[in-house]
């Protein structure tokens, strides 16, 4: 196994409203790209496992389709601009499939998968889309390869942090997973009067759990956290949270925030797992 200090983060990202998180101006971007600069990350990636928020299936799903192309399905129209395709690690694809069935994981394969702003927008907060963009049209490359992996439409918590236990294990010097989600997301309270308030407590909550040292107290915390007073406020749906219950998995280690801003009335937090 790779020392804790010689392999890539495993990262929780919440990408938030897109066309805000990717706008070089807003706090969010400037702290992001800057941890990337600082981990020196864009030189060290070569593959980054991508799960979303945005992709669910009845079963765990691999993405083999070798060029996934954006979708742009989200209110940042100064990014619909952009059109570039992806390239998947096809190979390490197979493997993760094949190491799921391993777990008696019940995963399948898809050819024609794409990939929307859940997976490209945690990504592109570590990258300059605009040098993709240039890289795609002059057939050069800049941005890693990468494989996509579904959550389980099921949303059960111990599940999905299971699933981050065996992700972690393809986790290397070379390879990084990305989990992107949001760690506020409610369309249904978002505009209530106290909901800044709420989401600011909520965001302690979570700090409390992610950075407890031991190890147990920190699993069975945050696999309980559908309990929490807070937790159908802060999420109108389970989508959105699972990254974080995979990223959890994939360490034995505590989490270490990386940023917290205000993005309109909700607070989104990052975090790094080593």
């Amino acid at each position: 196994m790779e020392s804790k200090t010689s392999r890539l983060p495993s990262l929780f990202i919440s990408h938030g409203d897109v066309g805000q998180t990717l706008n070089p101006e807003t706090q969010l971007y400037k702290c992001l790209d800057k941890y990337a600069k600082d981990n020196k990350l864009r030189s060290r990636i070569k593959t980054a496992i991508i799960i979303s928020g945005h992709w669910e299936e009845k079963q765990v799903t691999i993405n083999l389709n070798p060029h996934p192309k954006l979708v742009h399905d989200h209110p940042g129209r100064w990014l619909y601009k952009y059109n570039f395709s992806l390239d998947t690690n096809v190979e390490l694809a197979k493997q993760i499939h094949q190491k799921l069935l391993d777990n008696k994981i019940q995963a399948k394969t898809t050819t024609s998968e794409d990939i929307d702003h859940g997976g490209w927008g945690g990504l592109f907060c570590l990258y300059d889309i605009g040098e993709q963009q240039k890289a795609f049209q002059s057939n050069t490359k800049y941005a890693p390869q990468i494989v996509q992996v579904s959550l389980h439409s099921g949303m059960d918590t111990a599940f999905h942090y299971k699933i981050g236990q065996i992700l972690e294990q393809f986790r290397d010097e070379n390879t990084i997973i990305i989990n992107s989600g949001q760690s506020t997301h409610s369309f249904t309270y978002w505009h209530h009067p106290q909901f800044t308030e709420w989401s600011k407590e909520w965001e302690k909550c979570l700090l409390q759990i992610i950075t407890d040292k031991d190890e147990k107290k920190r699993k069975d915390a945050i696999i309980a956290i559908k309990q929490h007073k807070l937790y159908n406020y802060m999420h109108h749906s389970d989508d959105h949270f699972m990254p974080l219950l995979v990223s959890l998995g994939t360490s034995q280690y505590p989490g270490n925030l990386i940023c917290l801003e205000q993005q309109h009335t909700f607070m989104s937090s990052c975090y790094q797992f080593l």
